[in-house]
């Protein structure tokens, strides 16, 4: 990346303060030069460090107290511009991460190495320019075809 570029920000989601505190010190270790722009523990709260904070990449738990981070997806603006990596205790919500376009979904307690490899890939796409806009609007058109039987997957040209 360049270094004239901004500083990258992260913003975490996650109801356990502990896995909260857990992903931002792993973070912090591995990546000094990234900020972590806040943390929420509720869909509420994370909508509102979203909106405010602008994030490029959100580390978002699945099961929040009053709902899900797929309702914190469902609520944002279409102008929100940020890569997913979801870090939850349940393997079985993977197949609807995959049709939130997630960029990785990994599994606590989290790998250092997997998480490593996840801020990596989103560095890349974001260094690269690759529209995380498009993601997030792909994202509620899967919400609004959740019936469907296909799922989509992302390509440096569009979607298959």
């Amino acid at each position: 990346m360049n270094d004239e570029i901004e500083k990258l920000k992260i913003a975490v989601v996650d109801d356990e303060k502990h896995g909260r505190e857990s992903i931002m010190t792993l973070i912090k270790k591995n990546f000094p030069d990234i900020e972590i722009c806040g943390e929420a523990d509720s869909v509420a709260s994370a909508i509102q460090l979203i909106e405010n904070s602008k994030p490029d990449i959100l580390f978002l738990d699945i099961e929040l107290t009053d709902g899900t981070g797929f309702d914190v997806l469902e609520s944002i603006k279409e102008n929100t511009n940020f890569e997913i990596i979801f870090a939850t205790a349940f393997n079985y919500y993977a197949i609807k991460a995959i049709k939130f376009s997630a960029l990785d979904y990994l599994l606590k307690p989290v790998d250092v190495k997997e998480l490593v490899a996840a801020i990596e890939n989103a560095k890349f796409k974001i260094s690269n320019k690759i529209d995380r806009n498009q993601n997030i609007k792909f994202l509620k058109k899967q919400l609004l075809q959740q019936s469907s039987n296909k799922i989509s997957l992302p390509t440096e040209s569009g979607y298959i």
